[in-house]
């Protein structure tokens, strides 16, 4: 379902984020308004198949910086646990 979409059936106000794994999605999350962004998966996990590329931290940083500017809050996916 679209950002759009989403909007269009939730209350006023419900908090709206996407998964993004490249900066492109970074770039149409911030097109579509969404509140923030989950990025990653940044290293690999054992507890399910992934399904797009590991992006690492520096995968992380670049999403970071295209979401400069912006009032996008973003979170880390797929950190280990130390």
């Amino acid at each position: 379902m679209s950002v759009l979409q989403a909007r269009a059936i939730l209350p006023q106000h419900s908090i709206i984020g996407v998964s993004c794994n490249n900066v492109q999605q970074v770039w149409k999350a911030r097109q579509d308004l969404v509140d923030y962004v989950g990025i990653g998966a940044v290293w690999g996990t054992t507890t399910k198949t992934l399904t797009n590329p590991i992006i690492g931290v520096r995968g992380v940083g670049q999403m970071l910086e295209a979401l400069d500017g912006t009032n996008i809050k973003a979170v880390a996916i797929g950190m280990p646990l130390f």
